[in-house]
């Protein structure tokens, strides 16, 4: 027996609203997951990927997401300073939290844009200091690059 989507009435409902448990079709379902939304694990309010109902995700989501998205916009005009070759440049930026390491990262853009969410979250418009190292595992003839990186949010410096 097939229920029927509580949005549309439509006959095959074959999914599930995470919240309220309401039966729901693929058009309707409003889908929050690690690979549409990559950095949602370093969201400091927390979300639960699922599919949500448009009523659900409307009342008790969408303002989270909003901001998520928000804050995701600005992580990419962060601007980045590496330690090695930029150190001078930087050296009279305030840096306003301790130093954020990300671990398991896929390739170094992946960690300078994990860097730069977080230090949007803390307002900082800077992320300096910047290391970043990759490490190659190896498994009979399948190799594997993982990356891990650190950097501390900083904010422009102030003129006295």
């Amino acid at each position: 027996m097939s229920t029927a989507c509580t949005s549309c009435l439509t006959t095959k409902a074959p999914l599930t609203c995470t919240l309220c448990q309401s039966s729901l079709c693929k058009n309707c379902a409003i889908f929050i997951d690690e690979n549409s939304h990559p950095y949602l694990s370093l969201f400091h309010k927390k979300i639960t990927p699922g599919s949500f109902c448009p009523n659900c995700y409307q009342s008790q989501l969408q303002q989270d997401m909003e901001e998520y998205e928000s804050l995701l916009s600005r992580a990419r005009n962060v601007e980045v300073f590496y330690r090695r070759i930029q150190g001078k440049e930087t050296r009279l930026m305030e840096r306003i939290e301790p130093l954020v390491v990300v671990e398991g990262c896929d390739d170094e853009k992946d960690i300078l844009m994990r860097l730069a969410f977080v230090a949007v979250q803390k307002n900082a418009n800077y992320v300096v200091d910047i290391e970043v190292f990759s490490e190659k595992q190896k498994d009979g003839s399948y190799s594997l690059v993982t990356w891990r990186g650190s950097g501390y949010p900083a904010l422009k410096p102030t003129k006295n």
